[in-house]
């Protein structure tokens, strides 16, 4: 491409289209990059500059660029059928197919693909899901310990402005509207780590054993019985102060996980903690089991909490 047309192309973009992330009246002066074509895992500009794109355009082109196959299925696939939506009790073969497929090749129980076509959708639905979740476990009591900025969190099941309850189909109220749910809000009011977060929810918690579950881990595994149901199974018979999950994680990974110190085999189902070591290397972790984002306690907990100083930081683990 020609030095005219790219100065053409960079006033046209600086005039008309906003870049996120970026100061865009400073962009207008510099002059945006003009991408022009991609072959594998390289990318040219306007100036004929080849590219490493690491960034796999934003992690949305890992298979690499210039793959014909893939071109050619979509065309074939946009003159037959461009697009349809899953509401409504509708879907189209290739959905099911490719559903089918991911079920084949996901690990343990992920045997449903949900497709959605932008963040805030799947976290409606997974928000929803979660929700129905706890009220089949008769656990329909939650507190969710939330941040500055976050809200949005605590408005997701308000009614919306202009929705009634007659426009929502009976199975979605059925599933999602259950009366006997009861989400509950408590503000972190400065992130000062995990021990913090759970102090918080002291007042909530009274004397009653509880679960803390981290919402940024999701876990599957072969066991058709839910982890959270072994979990607290074992609390009950052990008569725990705390249960906490683990899961198995190479040598070198342990420096990213808090790993546990086991009493006995790694190799039994329940075992007996001496401490919980955090981050160590492969040369000091005591064991390959690391802590995996789901606790059931005792209110005892607090006490220790409590006595807790916090770490650098001004942070409680």
């Amino acid at each position: 491409m020609n030095l005219p047309n790219i100065r053409e192309l960079q006033q046209l973009d600086a005039a008309y289209h906003l870049h996120p992330f970026n100061d865009n009246a400073a962009l207008a002066k510099r002059g945006t990059r003009i991408l022009t074509k991609g072959e594998g895992c390289y990318v040219w500009d306007a100036e004929g500059n080849k590219l490493l794109d690491a960034f796999a355009g934003l992690w949305c082109v890992n298979v690499g660029y210039g793959r014909k196959e893939l071109g050619a299925v979509a065309a074939k696939q946009m003159e037959a059928l461009a697009y349809y939506n899953s509401f409504f009790m509708c879907t189209t073969e290739p959905t099911v197919r490719l559903a089918a497929k991911l079920a084949e090749l996901s690990p343990g129980d992920l045997n449903h693909a949900f497709f959605t076509n932008s963040g805030s959708e799947a976290n409606d639905t997974i928000l929803r899901m979660v929700r129905h979740f706890w009220a089949v476990q008769d656990q329909p009591r939650k507190n969710i310990v939330i941040g500055r900025h976050k809200r949005a969190i605590a408005d997701h099941f308000d009614q919306a402005d202009g929705i009634s309850p007659s426009n929502k189909c009976d199975r979605c109220s059925e599933l999602f509207d259950n009366p006997l749910i009861h989400f509950y809000y408590t503000r972190q009011s400065v992130p000062k780590g995990l021990g913090d977060a759970v102090m918080q929810a002291r007042t909530f918690v009274g004397q009653d054993h509880f679960v803390v579950a981290l919402g940024d881990c999701v876990i599957v595994g072969p066991e058709r019985s839910s982890l959270m149901n072994r979990l607290l199974q074992t609390h009950e018979q052990h008569s725990a102060a705390a249960t906490i999950a683990t899961q198995r994680v190479s040598p070198e990974a342990t420096s990213r996980y808090g790993i546990v110190d086991p009493e006995g085999s790694a190799d039994e189902t329940a075992l007996k903690l001496r401490d919980i070591v955090e981050k160590p290397g492969p040369d000091k972790a005591p064991s390959n089991l690391a802590v995996c984002a789901r606790y059931v306690f005792s209110p005892v907990v607090f006490e220790y909490l409590d006595r807790t100083a916090p770490s650098y930081g001004g942070e409680v683990p």
